[in-house]
């Protein structure tokens, strides 16, 4: 992952942004380029809605944002990516359900899905065998 250092960093749609927010990391997506070299991305903030924001504002919070896995260079898959985008806009942030992880791959590439919160159940589950054992 690289440290975005805007706008100097040439981003593609549906490329993957990371920012850690306390342990968690928190996934955005890159869903257009705009005027001036700036990019709108779809944002789920945690106890929020999907909405668009401009990358040079969340930049400007002062947050480190780094690069994930790399979007798409084809016309027709931004522009699902572009669809999938307006699809979720004001989809509330549901922690076990639908996520930022579960939003921003799902725009990215049709499929929703969540790693942090497979392994959050995956220690769950282990745990929980790990007691059952135990007793």
């Amino acid at each position: 992952m690289y440290q975005l250092r805007f706008p100097k960093f040439a981003l593609k749609i549906g490329d993957e942004l990371k920012m850690l927010v306390g342990a968690v990391t928190h996934v955005m997506t890159v869903v257009a380029l705009l005027g001036g070299g700036d990019y709108l991305v779809l944002d789920a903030p945690k106890n929020g809605t999907a909405c668009f924001k401009r990358l040079s504002e969340l930049l400007a919070s002062g947050q480190t944002i780094r690069l994930g896995r790399r979007g798409h260079d084809g016309w027709q898959e931004q522009q699902a990516v572009w669809q999938r985008a307006n699809e979720v806009l004001g989809s509330p942030n549901l922690l076990l359900r639908w996520n930022c992880e579960h939003i921003s791959s799902y725009v990215r590439t049709g499929k929703a899905e969540s790693p942090q919160l497979r392994g959050f159940f995956a220690v769950v589950i282990g745990t929980a065998a790990l007691f059952a054992i135990a007793n």
